[in-house]
């Protein structure tokens, strides 16, 4: 869970299973360029608390029109849609920002980590900035589902490095 979202069900040795990555359009429950994408909307049509909507007008000073062309003319729409996520972390005692970042969780939770068959015999991980920062929010979420998560990282390279240079492979 960082800019993007996906899963895949691991066995310990292999990937066994994957459910299939709609992307930052059509799904990337969970994941910042999700935040971003419900955020900006309810932005953009004044839905927003007015306080949060001040304060984000404040902060970032966009228009309709920058965001627009952001989303829709510049490369990475997704990385801009994401990058609000300091802005969540800042802001996280107003309720909805609370219930942008939980909803997003339970549709990942739905959406992705639901499908598979075994799920609540092995222990969830986790990968991303998102995950990690707002690490006690996805427990939170996972407990809701009974499931438990037994590790969260913010990148994966360490660990990658550690697991090649063990295993010679490097």
């Amino acid at each position: 869970l960082g800019t993007g979202s996906n899963s895949c069900y691991y066995d310990g040795s292999k990937i066994v299973n994957n459910v299939v990555s709609l992307g930052y359009f059509f799904g990337d429950e969970g994941s910042g360029a999700h935040m971003g994408k419900n955020f900006i909307k309810d932005y953009l049509l004044e839905n927003l608390p007015e306080k949060l909507q001040e304060k984000f007008k404040k902060d970032y000073n966009y228009t309709r029109d920058n965001i627009l062309d952001a989303v829709y003319n510049l490369p990475f729409p997704n990385r801009f849609l994401a990058s609000f996520c300091e802005f969540y972390a800042d802001n996280l005692s107003d309720k909805y920002i609370f219930d942008l970042i939980t909803d997003s969780f339970r549709e990942f939770f739905l959406n992705q980590v639901e499908k598979y068959k075994k799920i609540r015999e092995v222990p969830l991980r986790f990968t991303g900035s998102v995950a990690f920062y707002f690490e006690p929010l996805l427990h939170q979420v996972s407990n809701e589902f009974n499931l438990k998560i037994s590790r969260i990282m913010r990148s994966p390279f360490s660990a990658l490095a550690e697991y090649h240079k063990t295993n010679k492979t490097i």
